[in-house]
């Protein structure tokens, strides 16, 4: 998974320990990544963008009148916080979130239009980063910058839980990320059952997500696998949000507009909207 990168220019002004229970939603975000704007709303329920100082209102407000809530990133892509060397830059990440600084978030946490910051991905790949984890210490240094800024807004990374476990309790990061493929395993409910549980053991809240594009022994998914993961995924009652990997623009998401993809996104944005979900937090 790679997060499309935010252009740089300047904002403008405009033992299993059970957690406390958390506001939940009427119904579970479910959506893919990099979905365009233009198309928020049904069959999905939700989405993931990454956010430019300079339409970032103009797309939060496309989300918003659609009622798509959104998993946002502000960093971009990991070039944009790497040293020369590969190497997680906590302070290239931090001068990445201060192009937003100028943006006021708080209207859009709090009416559900941004339910979590992603704020970078795959922390736990020693090959995006120099061949070392990126440290639990600048996870959570990242997390509490963010919260910093914008102190209601969920923070996460695109990590598993099975990871994140190591460096709880965590005081700022409120999410892990876990994602499916066939290579994890035939039986995506044992898979799920332990994402949950290790979320959990974390205090955690817990994104899970399905790589469609090439989740089926390197390939794309098909649709009756889709239906039958999907549906297993979407009825976890951990999950606060459910996403795909990924529109792709260079073929103007032609696998979204395969007519039995359709079917089966159509049917799980069905279940989607019939289930609470917790907040991401």
């Amino acid at each position: 998974m790679v997060l499309i990168a935010a252009c740089q220019s300047a904002p403008t002004t405009i033992p299993i320990t059970v957690l406390p229970p958390s506001p939940a939603r009427s119904f579970l975000p479910f959506g893919p990544f990099h979905w365009p704007e233009s198309e928020f709303g049904e069959p999905f329920t939700g989405a993931f963008r990454s956010l430019r100082p300079q339409d970032a209102i103009s797309l939060l407000e496309a989300a918003r009148a659609a009622g798509t809530p959104l998993i946002i990133n502000l960093a971009g892509s990991r070039r944009n916080f790497q040293e020369a060397s590969g190497a997680f830059s906590p302070e290239k990440f931090k001068e990445r979130l201060d192009l937003f600084k100028g943006i006021d978030f708080d209207s859009y946490v709090a009416d559900g239009t941004i339910i979590g910051h992603m704020l970078f991905d795959e922390a736990h790949d020693p090959s995006n980063w120099n061949r070392r984890t990126v440290p639990y210490a600048d996870i959570e240094a990242a997390a509490a910058y963010s919260h910093q800024l914008w102190p209601d807004m969920p923070t996460g990374v695109g990590s598993p839980p099975s990871f994140l476990m190591d460096g709880a309790p965590w005081k700022s990061l409120d999410f892990a990320f876990a994602q499916y493929t066939e290579r994890r395993g035939d039986d995506i409910k044992k898979w799920s059952d332990e994402q949950v549980r290790d979320a959990h053991q974390s205090r955690l809240a817990l994104v899970l997500s399905l790589n469609v594009l090439h989740g089926n022994n390197g390939g794309a998914v098909a649709a009756s696998q889709l239906r039958t993961w999907a549906v297993t995924l979407a009825e976890e009652p951990y999950a606060c949000a459910l996403l795909m990997w990924k529109y792709d623009e260079e073929d103007d998401g032609a696998y979204f507009r395969d007519p039995a993809i359709v079917e089966a996104v159509t049917a799980i944005g069905q279940i989607a909207r019939e289930r609470k979900a917790p907040a991401c937090k």
